[in-house]
């Protein structure tokens, strides 16, 4: 917040600000068009997330759809003791760990009975937007960061036993120009990031390759 102060007194001097977010957030254009609401104009926001995924902010009115089993073989059961939580069954066979955040699913554990195989936070719409893939230890080795289309812009490797990001792998999004400068500047900040945190492997891994 006193980053969001300072833009403030800028933009009351006719100082325009943009505000670079490098962390990941499902809610993140939830959050940004209530802030753009109330804010002056000279202030803006950019995910480090959006530029590598080449997408923009949802608009403020778009469609929610629950990521949820459809049909009559799926049934959904509240937890006894905490309201934002569900089961799901497929079947009698126990599949989904739902956990809601108000209105809206927040992340899926897909299961194998007790074993968790991997965890899907979803975003405005209800589209998945991170996975989290799970090893046999029910630990989190490798992280996937979704587009909008369900293809995958980025992956961190992850050390299971520390929850550290080893490191990272990455494809730019499916156009050319003007979508690979940004991707390339988005790179260069989470390069940055990443050797001041000390972390053995910067994202140099990350190749940028031009597809058709």
């Amino acid at each position: 917040m006193s980053v969001l102060r300072r833009a403030e007194a800028l933009a009351k001097a006719s100082v325009s600000t943009e505000i670079l977010i490098d962390k990941f957030y499902c809610d993140y254009d939830r959050h940004t068009s209530r802030l753009m609401d109330r804010l002056e104009d000279l202030i803006t926001f950019r995910s480090l997330h959006h530029d590598l995924a080449g997408q923009s902010v949802y608009p403020a009115d778009v469609e929610y759809t629950a990521p949820l089993g459809t049909g009559e073989a799926w049934d959904y059961v509240q937890d006894n003791k905490n309201a934002e939580v569900q089961r799901g069954y497929e079947g009698g066979e126990y599949k989904h760990f739902v956990w809601w955040r108000g209105q809206k699913v927040n992340f899926i554990d897909h299961m194998r009975g007790r074993t968790r195989l991997r965890r899907e936070w979803h975003d405005e719409a209800g589209a998945v937007c991170k996975v989290e893939m799970m090893n046999a230890d029910n630990k989190t080795e490798v992280i996937r960061y979704i587009r909008r289309d369900g293809t995958c812009y980025m992956e961190e490797i992850v050390d299971p036993g520390s929850g550290r990001v080893r490191g990272y792998r990455g494809q730019p999004p499916r156009r050319r120009e003007p979508v690979l400068p940004r991707l390339r500047r988005s790179l260069r900040v989470l390069d940055a990031r990443v050797r001041a945190s000390g972390r053995r492997h910067p994202c140099h891994h990350l190749r940028v390759r031009n597809e058709a």
